[in-house]
């Protein structure tokens, strides 16, 4: 799930945010296929929560990121 020529996510919220939405799924849609509730799915999208890592790649693989640019992209964002 490349961000090339979009805006760049500036945030892991904002990255997910954005891979969900490439996806077409809601935050509904993506809560249950990972096991969670959606508002779990918001507060990580709202920066509020940050998911813990095995749940990041979980939500990861159900968007289709591949599982380095998914690390990647939590390493750069988080710092």
């Amino acid at each position: 799930m490349s961000t090339k020529g979009s805006i760049k996510p500036k945030t892991v919220g904002q990255y997910l945010s954005f891979c969900r939405q490439q996806s077409g799924l809601t935050q509904d849609q993506l809560a249950s296929l990972v096991g969670c509730h959606r508002q779990s799915i918001h507060n990580y999208e709202q920066n509020k929560a940050t998911p813990p890592a095995d749940m990041w790649a979980k939500m990861m693989s159900s968007l289709g990121v591949d599982a380095e640019e998914a690390h990647t992209a939590m390493m750069e964002l988080s710092s």
